[in-house]
C-alpha cells in the first residue's frame, strides 16, 4: 500500500517600509518561486504576499534584504545662459578651442586655464613706482590677478557678461535617483486658435478650438554614477522658439476669417558625457549654455 505524502505551502507577508518598490516588474522575484508559488500585491504600500515552500520564501526574503538599500541620488543644477553674439563673435564661442588654446581673449582681458589648475583672469594696468615720480623702483606693483576656481562658474559668466550681452534665463535644480531620468523644463505656453468647420443644411458653421504650444528649453538627463565617482550623463537638450506665424483664412458664408498658426523652430541634441562639472548646449545666433 502506497503512503500519500502531503507538502503544505507556506504563506508569507512581506512589508517593506524602506526603499524598494513593487509598483514595477516583479520578474526577479517570480524567478525564485517554485512552480506552485505565487506573488500577490498586499493592501499596504510597498508590500507583497508570497505563497510558496519555506525554502523558496527564505531565498526571496534574502533577495529583498539585498536589494532594499537606499539609492544613490544625483543633484543636477543647470545654468541656462542666453548670449547674444556681436561682430567678431557671430560664429559662436568655441569652448573646445578655448580648452585647446588654454585661454580666451576678451578685448584687453584674457581668461585662461590649464589642466588641473584654476582659471586666471589677468587684468593689466599701468605700472606704479615708488616713491611717486621715480622711474625705477624695486617696489613696482605686480598686475592685479583674479583667480577663479574650477567649481565656481559664476565668475566665468561674469566675464562673459562684460564682453558679450548675456542673460541668465534660469538656474533650475532637480534631484533624481541613479539611473533614473529627470527633466528640466523652462517653457511658456503659446496659445493659438484653430478653426473647426462643420457643414450643415443651414450652411457652414465655424467653431474655434484653443491650442497651446510649449516654447522654451527642455533638458532630459539620465545620470549614472560610475565606480570611480564620476557621473556619466545622457543629455537630451531641446530648444524651441516662436519664429513667426503662418497666415491662413477660413470661409464662413461670404466672410473670410483670417487666423494664424505659429511657426516653431526646434533644435535638439542627444549626447553622453562623463563629467562632474558642466555641460553646455549651443544654439545658432543665441548660445544656451547648460552648466
Amino acid at each position: 500500500m502506497k503512503q500519500s505524502k502531503k507538502i503544505f505551502l507556506s504563506l508569507l507577508f512581506l512589508l517593506l517600509l524602506n526603499y524598494f518598490s513593487f509598483s514595477q516588474d516583479v520578474s526577479d522575484i517570480t524567478s525564485l518561486l517554485s512552480s506552485e508559488g505565487k506573488v500577490l500585491y498586499g493592501n499596504e504600500p510597498n508590500s507583497i504576499l508570497v505563497i510558496d515552500y519555506p525554502e523558496n520564501l527564505k531565498r526571496i526574503e534574502e533577495y529583498l534584504k539585498m536589494i532594499d538599500v537606499p539609492p544613490r541620488q544625483v543633484v543636477i543644477e543647470a545654468r541656462v545662459v542666453e548670449v547674444k553674439l556681436q561682430g567678431e563673435h557671430s560664429l559662436g564661442i568655441n569652448w573646445q578651442l578655448f580648452a585647446e588654446k588654454h585661454g580666451l581673449e576678451m578685448g584687453q582681458f584674457r581668461i585662461g586655464s590649464s589642466e588641473g589648475g584654476p582659471l586666471e583672469q589677468m587684468i593689466p594696468y599701468k605700472s606704479t613706482y615708488y616713491p611717486p615720480g621715480s622711474t625705477q623702483s624695486e617696489d613696482m606693483e605686480e598686475p592685479f590677478t583674479v583667480t577663479v576656481f574650477d567649481e565656481n562658474i559664476n565668475v566665468v559668466l561674469k566675464a562673459l557678461a562684460n564682453s558679450l550681452k548675456t542673460n541668465i534665463l534660469s538656474a533650475p535644480r532637480v534631484t533624481t535617483v541613479n539611473n533614473r531620468p529627470a527633466e528640466i523644463k523652462i517653457v511658456k505656453k503659446l496659445p493659438w486658435a484653430e478653426p473647426e468647420v462643420e457643414m450643415t443644411e443651414q450652411g457652414i458653421t465655424v467653431t474655434w478650438k484653443i491650442n497651446f504650444e510649449e516654447v522654451g528649453i527642455v533638458l532630459k538627463v539620465t545620470p549614472t554614477i560610475t565606480e570611480d565617482g564620476r557621473i556619466a550623463m545622457e543629455l537630451k537638450p531641446e530648444v524651441s522658439e516662436h519664429v513667426g506665424d503662418y497666415k491662413l483664412t477660413v470661409i464662413q458664408g461670404t466672410t473670410q476669417i483670417p487666423y494664424t498658426v505659429p511657426i516653431i523652430d526646434t533644435r535638439s541634441a542627444d549626447t553622453k558625457v562623463k563629467k562632474k562639472k558642466r555641460k553646455r548646449f549651443r544654439k545658432e545666433e543665441k548660445n544656451y549654455f547648460l552648466f
